[in-house]
């Protein structure tokens, strides 16, 4: 199932769980505590949201009751990011409000000062046994919760000093966070500045360049508008300017300098004006991540101090010639407020760029057309001149240059209209005429729904360019409406927006019919695209009241996105009596859905009536209005959060691997009928996976259960296509890291029991996992995959589809792969591109008349990108499909190593060597990668 789908049934369990709570804090049991307990420590953002405002409105009413909630508060707010601390803050501060509102002896040593919130983290930051991710977790939370503690937490000053210089076998994680920390305690704290600052220039003085923990902190000390800090500026900008490019620091280091410059360029640019000329040195390092965060800094300095683009613009045109086509794009955008530097800057791009256009590899020329995409926002006269070459690749035998071609063209159409009139203009005989083999509005019949996006969306912007081509291109947008692939019609219905909005004349009442219509589409994304495109219609005056009703429903949508277009756009419509249904929404546990609302109800000069806790109330049965079941999550669920979050079983923390062999699922005869399905745990595309249970020998046993949901009957073929791979999957079964199959039939639908994992997937994992877990996780999944066993390739292997088995306290989860190709038999649709997920695929995927078939390398390079995503934290390649594709052929992606500091040895070859493009490059088997990854293992 998707991370989605995941999150909001997570959501809905419990959101019925603490429904069922008492008014009265004071009646809650133990099992209840324990229970707010596990939700405070919960990934999910919208969980620990829900739950920590109740808590906060359950203190207020007795707050000696809710006591035993005050060190778990605490410390989600060390396990949690920065997105969800406010809440949880602000629920903690509770207990000091409600102390102060009493004015009574007895509150003296209230429940805050009871739980040594702080001691703690003060004896864990001191203990350099404790692992380092624990402590620079304590490190970051200390400044969270400083306004609350603000004594306690100047105590641990001292420590966090101490922590400024990383151990030889430290990653540097502490380092970071503890001067980070004391960046922020120091620009609110009179006491301990002086202290802090001293350090930080002395650290600074040393003559080399100093570590991220101190360059950071100075950035956060800065920004905390504190004037004392002022006198760090100049030392920092100093100690850049050591390292040179012909330093023999680590680039890494640098770009760390240059990305704390960037921080406080953003907050207070004024500090930089006068270091801007020694700052170019910047733009001549060495290294393409360093020049490349440097124009960045100059770029955020001109937002907002334009003078400085015109003293460093020679800098920056001379920066347009570097050999990286990166680089080329960030001078471009960088000027882009100079218009005469811009174009001279521009100039040498579009000729490398076209030039590339026709000299490039095939599997080149998407990056080459997405370049002059961008380049056509800002001088599109230079693109113009290569309009007969775009127009060639339109018909391209690779669906993603097809794809980008089309793009770049409505890029370009939107600046020059004319230029690509000829593209969608009809001739006296109704027929497309076209200065190309294959017209613009030919590519909404191609094959790929990728291409057929782009072309539509292109079309889009075209049409709102021109009036005249705007009666052209409408009906063909209004049929990609109806397309039947998801993406299309968001896409398409975006681009009906952009041109009603534009030429409210050239919409009319079937137009509006269609709009209205889509709003209750099967797919949330068409649903949310739907609402956009009417409240862009409305904003530009149209009167579509006969939309109202429909988006007014669309405030109960199960998902987030489409709640938030239905209040923007009841706003554009005036929709006054909406304000009632959209006012219990400005509490809702989504940070988008209530900024929605709330700007929504001051549109509508709308003043909610009613308590905070009525509005929580109301907010928790509109998000709960959807029909999928919500129950109280399996025993083994709620346990694996609590061990996994604990102070003293982290699973980050755990140096246990487990011993033995995992688990297997039973192999077992069922008919369909034995399996008692209840609550969704998982939705993916027209597939469902529900919690099973069936009985074995009287006792009840869980299993997950995924079948098809579809409209209609399914083929032959289909059916064929399920019981082939369903077989291939059950023949993996005894594999130790494989999710088992206890059972599979296609009577009366296609369906499969698998083993229920209890304990999620990696992506909810991603960024909590040292080095050694990392290690030993993706060696397991090598294992599982090892073809010389399996004999059949994954070809989809990403975090979603590593599931884990829970253990004991203090052993890691068992990880075992998922989803052997039954999802893509059950249609399943995602973000994906060719029937894989483009974040994670290789090359081969996308263009296997470059480099071959998909194979068992496939398999490599994508648990390369895994490996990669778990330690740097995201994917080497992120954005959209087309996005993630042009980079997969054209880039090289900056290693591990270039990204974080302290990594193993050895580790970066390993990543290159799997993320090789070129299949022959990479490991000969997945073998060769298990071993390499072991071997790496053994030597931590």
């Amino acid at each position: 199932m998707s991370d989605t789908d995941e999150d909001e049934v997570q959501l809905d369990e419990a959101r019925a769980f603490l429904a069922t709570l008492p008014d009265d804090p004071a009646a809650y049991t133990e099992a209840d505590r324990w229970r707010i307990e596990e939700l405070l420590l919960s990934d999910n953002h919208g969980v620990v949201h829900v739950t920590a405002q109740l808590v906060r409105e359950a203190t207020a009413r007795d707050a000696e009751a809710m006591a035993p909630l005050v060190q778990p508060l605490i410390d989600a707010v060390v396990h949690t990011d920065g997105l969800r601390r406010p809440e949880l803050v602000a629920a903690i501060a509770e207990f000091d409000r409600t102390r102060v509102a009493a004015a009574d002896p007895q509150f003296d040593r209230t429940p805050v000062a009871r739980a040594d919130p702080v001691g703690q983290y003060h004896r864990t930051l001191a203990d350099t046994e404790n692992e380092e991710l624990v402590r620079s977790k304590r490190a970051a939370a200390l400044a969270a919760i400083y306004d609350l503690f603000p004594q306690e937490v100047r105590d641990t000053v001292p420590t966090l000093l101490d922590c400024l210089e990383p151990a030889e076998d430290d990653v540097g994680l502490l380092c970071e966070a503890a001067g980070k920390a004391l960046g922020t305690i120091a620009g609110k704290d009179d006491q301990v500045r002086a202290r802090v600052i001293e350090r930080f220039e002395r650290e600074l003085d040393r003559g080399s360049l100093p570590n991220k923990g101190v360059v950071y902190g100075v950035g956060n000390l800065v920004t905390c508008r504190s004037d004392a800090g002022l006198t760090l500026v100049e030392p920092l900008v100093e100690a850049t300017n050591r390292a040179g490019v012909d330093s023999a620091a680590h680039e890494a280091e640098r770009w760390h300098v240059v990305s704390a410059l960037e921080t406080i360029a953003e907050e207070r640019p004024a500090l930089l004006d006068h270091h801007t000329d020694r700052l170019t040195l910047l733009l001549t390092d060495d290294e393409t991540m360093v020049r490349k965060q440097a124009i960045g800094l100059f770029e955020t300095l001109g937002e907002t101090e334009p003078a400085v683009l015109d003293r460093v613009a020679d800098d920056l045109v001379a920066a347009a010639d570097d050999p990286d086509p990166k680089i080329r794009r960030a001078v471009v955008s960088a000027l882009a407020p100079l218009e005469s530097r811009l174009a001279e800057a521009a100039e040498p791009a579009a000729r490398a760029h076209l030039a590339a256009l026709e000299s490039a590899a095939d599997f080149r020329k998407s990056t080459v057309l997405g370049e002059l995409g961008r380049l056509a926002e800002h001088c599109p006269d230079l693109v113009v001149g290569g309009l007969v070459e775009i127009v060639a690749h339109l018909d391209h035998q690779s669906w993603g240059v097809r794809s980008s071609a089309a793009s770049a063209l409505g890029r370009l159409g939107s600046e020059r209209p004319d230029a690509v009139r000829p593209l969608v203009e009809r001739d006296a005989s109704g027929l497309i005429a076209s200065t190309g083999s294959t017209p613009l509005l030919g590519l909404l019949d191609d094959e790929q729904d990728s291409v057929r996006a782009d072309a539509v969306h292109a079309l889009g912007r075209i049409g709102a360019a021109d009036r005249e081509l705007a009666d052209v291109v409408f009906p063909a947008v209004l049929g990609a409406v109806d397309d039947g692939d998801s993406h299309v019609e968001q896409r398409a219905l975006r681009a009906f927006g952009r041109i009603g909005a534009a030429h409210p004349d050239a919409v009319t009442d079937d137009h509006v019919s269609t709009l209205v219509t889509s709003v209750g589409h099967v797919s949330e994304t068409v649903r949310a695209a739907a609402a956009e495109a009417i409240g862009a219609l409305a904003a530009s005056g149209l009167d579509l009241r006969v939309a109202r009703d429909p988006l007014v429903d669309l405030l109960d949508d199960y998902y987030p996105r489409p709640r938030v277009e239905a209040c923007e756009s009841l706003a554009a419509l005036g929709a006054e009596p909406a304000a009632a249904r959209i006012a219990p929404l400005r509490t809702h546990y989504d940070d988008d859905v209530r900024e929605a609302a709330q700007a929504a109800l001051a549109a509508l000069d709308y003043d909610p009536d009613g308590s905070p806790e009525s509005d929580s109330k109301s907010s928790a049965d509109a998000g709960s209005g959807s029909e999928r079941p919500a129950g109280a999550r399996s025993e083994a669920t709620g346990r694996r959060v609590r061990d996994d979050r604990s102070e003293t079983t982290s699973e980050a923390a755990s140096t246990a691997i487990p011993t033995g062999q995992p688990t297997q699922a039973p192999s077992l005869s069922l008919d369909y009928g034995d399996v008692e399905t209840g609550r969704v745990v998982g939705r993916g595309g027209n597939a469902v996976v529900r919690e099973g249970t069936v009985e074995i020998d009287g006792e009840s046993r869980t299993v997950a259960v995924k079948e098809p949901v579809t409209e209609g009957t399914q083929t032959a073929d289909d059916i064929a296509a399920f019981e082939r791979e369903a077989r291939q999957w059950d023949r993996l079964s005894d594999r130790a890291h494989v999710v088992g199959v206890v059972d599979w039939d296609v009577d009366p639908l296609p369906w499969i029991a698998l083993e229920y994992m209890d304990g999620g997937s990696l992506a909810a994992r991603v960024g909590e996992c040292d080095y050694r877990q990392t290690l030993w996780i993706c060696e397991r999944v090598a294992n599982a995959v090892r073809h010389d066993q399996t004999g059949m390739a994954h070809l989809d292997l990403k975090p979603a589809n590593i599931l884990f088995e829970s253990t004991p306290d203090g052993v890691w989860d068992v990880p075992k792969v998922a989803d052997w190709g039954i999802a893509r038999l059950l249609n399943e649709h995602g973000a994906t591109a060719g029937g894989m997920t483009a974040t994670y695929a290789a090359p081969e995927q996308f263009d296997p008349d470059t480099y071959g078939t998909p194979d068992s390398r496939t398999d490599i390079y994508q648990l390369g990108v895994v490996l990669y995503e778990l330690l740097v934290g995201e994917p080497p390649f992120t954005g959209s499909d087309v996005d993630v594709m042009q980079s997969v052929l054209s880039d090289e992606p900056a290693l591990p190593g270039e990204r974080v500091d302290g990594l193993p040895d050895g580790i970066d070859d390993t990543v290159e060597t799997a993320l090789a493009t070129d299949p022959e490059r990479r490991f000969e088997t997945i073998e060769r990668m298990q071993s390499r990854l072991g071997a790496h293992l053994d030597e931590l």
